[in-house]
């Protein structure tokens, strides 16, 4: 206990607790429950950016509702200081609200449900597998069943909690929702699944929130994504999407959003190189397919950023892209080496040399080296 601190306790179950601490002045500074002499869920503690404010925060330091100036936002590790929800309620209401949340908590513990429920059974993700391969295969009728399987299995399981507690049923909707994408993509489904890619990058971050580690030698700093679940695909989806219905300058302002936050675009790279790679192409075809001159100069400033990303790409379809964007932009040297580099990485050469945005080095590209 702080020196001049108080403590009152109230007795919300057997054997558990809500320990309030107060300062001199008689304010509360912090509470938190306590279920066998052990700390459990979310506690209470005065906002440091505000003297006046309270977080109601998670024990991992993961997520935090923050009241402030009659206000509650919800803020997440991943996206620092990124206000996500709110509502204007008095500061008292809220603190009711939260030590009702501390008494359900402390009823679920005496009843002896564990906190982190089983793990799902694996039915949903050897369903998604199958699917995958048949995607692949371009058996798309043949998938469907199959992932109607993978949904039923999934529903059963009730709503969709996204928390640590139920991140294997997160994971699992999300790649559900790949695999519809996939299919949707491939039917040219475009508008009818632009919501669900949407979703789908939601998930995405929400898996990396709640898997996110603080760094110990920097414990003040940003989460430490962990590579195992750091993916890239949602957001594939969501430009993807967004820019095969119209939706460009929309598409233009996530993607630049993503793009300004280079440590987490980073991770991305660092995690599944050719998944985020693809998110990446993705972006720029934001701007190619709107098949103006105005608009592939605005996509100068993302080329840049990727350039500086990914200097040297490893998927031939990247390649080619930053080859036609160096072309764009006159730097014929470059678009010639990228170009080289795309056909080394995969990208059929054909495909390549018959860009008529690569004209201006096409004869260079097609001479043999002897």
């Amino acid at each position: 206990m702080a020196k001049g601190e108080r403590i009152e306790i109230e007795a919300c179950v057997p054997a558990g607790e809500i320990r309030r601490a107060y300062d001199r002045r008689g304010r509360l500074v912090r509470a938190e429950l306590w279920f066998k002499n052990k700390r459990h869920g979310w506690r209470l503690v005065l906002d440091p950016h505000d003297p006046e404010g309270m977080r109601y925060a998670t024990l991992d330091g993961l997520g935090a509702y923050i009241h402030a100036r009659g206000r509650v936002g919800y803020y997440t590790a991943w996206g620092d200081g990124e206000e996500l929800s709110y509502e204007n309620i008095a500061r008292d209401a809220w603190l009711a609200r939260c030590f009702d949340d501390m008494r359900r908590r402390a009823r679920v513990l005496l009843d002896g449900k564990p906190e982190k429920p089983a793990a799902p059974s694996a039915d949903a993700s050897a369903f998604h597998d199958e699917a995958h391969a048949l995607i692949e295969a371009g058996r798309i009728e043949e998938a469907k069943p199959v992932l109607a399987r993978a949904r039923a299995v999934l529903e059963e399981r009730g709503e969709l909690v996204v928390d640590r507690a139920h991140l294997q049923n997160v994971v699992d909707w999300y790649f559900h929702m790949q695999r519809e994408l996939e299919i949707a993509w491939r039917e040219e489904r475009y508008a009818e699944r632009r919501e669900d890619a949407a979703r789908a990058y939601v998930l995405e971050n929400a898996i990396v929130t709640l898997t996110s580690r603080v760094d110990f030698a920097n414990p003040l700093g940003p989460r430490v994504a962990d590579p195992a679940f750091v993916f890239s695909y949602g957001l594939w989806a969501l430009v993807s999407f967004q820019t095969r219905t119209g939706h460009f300058a929309e598409a233009e302002r996530l993607f630049a959003n993503e793009l300004a936050d280079a440590p987490r675009m980073r991770a991305r790279l660092d995690a599944r190189r050719a998944q985020a790679e693809s998110a990446l192409n993705a972006g720029l075809c934001v701007f190619v397919e709107q098949r103006n001159a105005r608009a592939i100069r605005r996509g100068n400033a993302a080329f840049r950023a990727i350039l500086a990303l990914v200097p040297r790409p490893r998927t031939g379809v990247l390649a080619h892209q930053l080859a036609c964007f160096h072309a764009h932009f006159r730097e014929r040297h470059e678009a010639l080496d990228m170009a080289r580099r795309a056909i080394a990485n995969g990208q059929p050469r054909a495909e390549v040399e018959d860009d008529p945005d690569l004209a201006p080095i096409r004869a260079r590209l097609t001479a043999r080296s002897g």
